[in-house]
């Protein structure tokens, strides 16, 4: 895996999704345009983060949905990794 987020799913074996609402669009667009390997882009951009017990993955606190997810499989596809 090239990417940060590719490299700590596998390292971690876990990844949350949170579909966050109109307060934190802006923020949310802004954080996937760049990476995070050298900076705490959730601390830089005000996205407040949330521990949930026995996931190692923070969450963003206060989204509308949030999903706590486990690798089962990876399967490489060219340059990328699904």
């Amino acid at each position: 895996n090239k990417g940060y987020t590719g490299s700590c799913i596998a390292a971690d074996g876990a990844f949350g999704l949170s579909i966050v609402g109109s307060a934190l669009k802006d923020a949310a667009l802004k954080a996937g345009t760049c990476s995070g390997r050298d900076r705490d882009k959730a601390a830089e951009l005000g996205i407040p983060l949330m521990q949930l017990d026995g996931f190692g993955p923070q969450l963003v606190e206060g989204s509308r949905l949030c999903f706590a997810c486990t690798l089962k499989a990876s399967y490489p596809m060219e340059d990328h990794t699904l």
